[in-house]
């Protein structure tokens, strides 16, 4: 795919005279600048074999011309145009001496240029990383190469654009194994080559490719060299990987021929890493809802924004896969659980959802998909969602962010630390500022807008000072100046008072899982972590829908806060910088003065949760006792769900079960339209004023739930209510004829008596009190 201009400025096109022509030069090979005035590439570019075995340089350093540090050449150019002129020569040309062109093996080179080309150095993998397993990491492959296997290299089929292409590094044993009675069997593959692709073939280095780079990113940030295209049977072939040399095992001659002129070597990141056996997606599929992005670069990610008609727009991001310190826990899991939410509950269809997580969420590609996606790709009218869920900056320590806008900012996934000389933290590339944020979301006037950032706000102060991490804190705290020492400079920073303040568009909403000079956190707790804010914000939207309201932005609003207020009074030490949420804008005064529609952009209408029998709950006597009502003749059992997340059942009662002796079978049995009041004197305060109440209903014979005594995993009512309605929809009964188990149809109600300054709103049981309050006068006895 196409590589976006100054991604790759290190990239170099090496021209050589067009046999077509007299005066014309076309692309020959690829190469990268190592050092100021020398560029490496492949030897087989300039070396070839001689009938008797030798070899001879087919082409002299004075027929060379490097040109350095632009993603769009075209495949021929003539001596002085635009393009020639900023051309730089080769002085000399230095090849492996043991380079063997019949087999490829020592396939390395240099040029030395005339001057020194204006670009950035790129580092290599250094010789300490040479004997390193690397298979599995992801690496990325550059060059102007045919785009198809093809006979020949006809100029006409090669692009003008720089592309790219994501690989997998494989084992050489699995490289040797796939060439084994191929007519290549006998070429180079050992401990000084590298192999890369998919073993379903599809995407690979090709003709024109040679001499180009094979990049990992490095353990410290940023991107390093860790082969040269080499050889390999056709171009993307089933079964058949890339060979590239590997450039560690040869750190030390390059540094020879080099004078030194090199940057010092780098180690690779684990922590990027690709299947070999990934399938490939088409190129321009459509985003998946819940799962991983099909398309892996920018032009992709403009494909699939073509195939899917103008309207509604979700994109979500999630990101844990940083090179450490930054590697974090819980990102990709908020990524799944929020998609997933947008499809079962908030109305979205699955092609209307994109999903960038891990390596795939790139600045290019975020910003592609928020341009093509987000933007071009939604209607007036129409709703849009952005989540992020990833690294960020609680201050302005680096200029890169100094741009004076509030708000959050995104880390992608192959964010840059720039490194002082001493090796601390300067600054950071690749960055998406607030600023560009906001400029974003400028752009989705006449949509209804809703943005969520499960990532750490800048601050707001005129003297900023950023906090630091812990020991052991370390992937749970979402802000990257917590974990990476910083340049004495960035210790405090004097940001001044020219902020510009977030203004969203009329009709948007945006969420902060903390206030500015708070940390958002992992949390840890359950099978799997997630952003405390996100498991909160996720489970009481689902709450919402199972008590059938859509609810409003403070309702909402109070619902997470006060379930993080639990968090933290479980995790005093990391929420020591308090853990509140923000949302823009929210109220006009107090929280539940102004009535805003739920998540504005997410929610048009929450479907009710299962109810088939009517089920309705209210006070019958406010903190004394509960009236539900039922359309059906059935069995009812009644649970109370604690703050904490805690459950008991209530009704029936297990004393009065214990103390019936015997299976009474009619103890909990509801008759048609007839109310049951359910005595809430045992329960404590706390318990009736903050808990939920949750009916259950079922035709079938049902006196005591299975049902744990604490459920869900984040340790809240909301947690335990949408894990109880799930856990109980599963419970089977025994078939009386065939006594096999079936499933059973339930019915289920809530109710809280906490007013909309906090838990589920006053108007859920406004909404219940209405459709009770020209009942019967009679009840079913407890």
């Amino acid at each position: 795919m196409s590589a976006r201009d100054g991604d790759w400025p290190s990239q170099v096109k090496i021209y050589a005279p067009d046999p077509a022509g007299r005066g014309r030069l076309r692309s020959h090979c690829g190469g990268t600048v190592i050092g100021a005035r020398w560029v490496l590439t492949a030897a087989h570019c300039f070396v070839s074999a001689t009938a008797s075995g030798g070899r001879r340089q087919a082409l002299a350093a004075q027929q060379v011309l490097v040109v350095a540090g632009a993603a769009r050449l075209p495949p021929i150019i003539t001596e002085g145009d635009a393009v020639a002129r900023k051309g730089i020569g080769a002085r000399a040309v230095i090849y492996h001496p043991e380079f063997q062109p019949g087999t490829f093996a020592n396939d390395i080179a240099v040029i030395e240029l005339k001057e020194p080309a204006e670009v950035p150095v790129v580092p290599i993998v250094g010789a300490e990383a040479k004997d390193d397993d690397l298979a599995g990491l992801a690496g990325t492959v550059l060059g102007w190469g045919l785009t198809r296997e093809a006979p020949g290299a006809d100029a006409d089929l090669l692009p003008a654009d720089l592309q790219e292409a994501e690989l997998p590094l494989v084992s050489s044993a699995a490289c040797r194994a796939a060439y084994s009675g191929s007519v290549l069997e006998g070429n180079a593959i050992g401990a000084q080559t590298l192999c890369a692709g998919f073993a379903a073939g599809g995407r690979d280095a090709c003709r024109g490719d040679s001499g180009g780079p094979l990049m990992l990113r490095a353990a410290e940030g940023g991107w390093a060299q860790a082969g040269v295209v080499s050889w390999g049977e056709g171009c993307g072939r089933q079964g058949r990987y890339g060979v590239y040399t590997r450039v560690a095992a040869y750190e030390p001659w390059l540094r020879q021929v080099t004078g030194g002129e090199m940057a010092p070597g780098a180690l690779p990141s684990r922590a990027f890493t690709l299947s070999a056996a990934a399938p490939q997606a088409a190129s321009g599929a459509a985003p998946q809802a819940a799962g991983a992005l099909a398309a892996l670069a920018p032009d992709d990610v403009e494909r699939a924004a073509m195939s899917v008609p103008p309207g509604d727009r979700a994109l979500v991001i999630g990101i844990d896969a940083y090179p450490a310190p930054l590697t974090l826990t819980g990102s990709v899991p908020d990524a799944e659980a929020v998609s997933a939410l947008l499809v079962e509950a908030l109305g979205f269809r699955r092609d209307q959802v994109m999903v960038l997580t891990q390596e795939r969420a790139t600045r290019s590609n975020i910003l592609a998909a928020i341009d093509a996606w987000l933007v071009r790709g939604s209607a007036p009218g129409s709703r849009v969602f952005l989540f992020y869920s990833g690294q960020g900056f609680q201050t302005r320590a680096f200029p890169a962010l100094r741009d004076g806008r509030e708000g959050a900012g995104i880390a992608p996934v192959d964010l840059e630390l720039i490194r002082a000389a001493d090796g601390t933290v300067r600054d950071v590339g690749r960055a998406i500022s607030p600023a560009e944020l906001a400029r974003t979301l400028e752009r989705l006037s006449g949509r209804s807008v809703t943005a969520i950032f499960d990532t750490t706000q800048i601050s707001r102060r005129a003297l900023q000072r950023p906090a630091t991490a812990r020991p052991g804190e370390a992937g749970a705290v979402r802000a990257v100046e917590a974990v990476v020492d910083l340049a004495p400079a960035q210790r405090d920073v004097a940001a001044g008072a020219t902020r510009l303040p977030l203004v969203p568009p009329s009709g948007s909403t945006v969420w902060f899982a903390a206030a500015p000079d708070q940390w958002a956190l992992v949390d840890a707790q359950g099978d799997r972590p997630m952003g405390a804010f996100t498991r909160r914000w996720v489970n009481a939207v689902r709450a919402l829908h199972l008590v059938n309201q859509s609810g409003d932005v403070a309702a909402l609003y109070q619902m997470v806060r006060d379930s993080l207020d639990q968090f933290c009074a479980a995790q005093a030490s990391l929420c020591r910088l308090g853990l509140a949420p923000q949302v823009v804008p929210m109220t006009e005064g107090a929280p539940g003065e102004k009535k805003a529609s739920l998540l504005q952009a997410a929610a048009r209408s929450l479907p009710a949760a299962d109810n088939p029998a009517g089920l309705a709950v209210v006070a019958d006597e406010p903190g004394r006792a509960l009236r539900v009502d039922s359309r059906k003749a059935g069995y009812l059992v009644v649970l109370a769900i604690a703050p904490d997340g805690s459950v008991r059942q209530i009704f029936p009662a297990r004393a009065r079960l214990v103390a019936a002796g015997r299976a009474a079978r009619d103890i909990n049995r509801v008759r048609a339209d007839v109310p049951t009041l359910i005595p809430l004197m045992d329960l404590s305060e706390g318990e009736r004023r903050d808990g939920i109440f949750l009916a259950v209903f079922s035709e079938k014979a049902v006196q005591v739930l299975d049902v744990p005594e604490r459920a869900g995993e984040a340790g809240d009512k909301m947690g335990a209510l949408i894990f109880l309605h799930d856990h109980i929809k599963g419970l089977r009964f025994p078939d009386p004829v065939t006594g096999l188990l079936v499933d059973g149809a339930w019915s289920f109600a809530t109710f809280t008596e906490r007013g909309a300054d906090g838990g589920a709103s006053a108007a859920a049981g406004a909404t219940l009190r209405a459709a009770t309050r020209d009942g019967p006068a009679k009840t079913n006895a407890p």
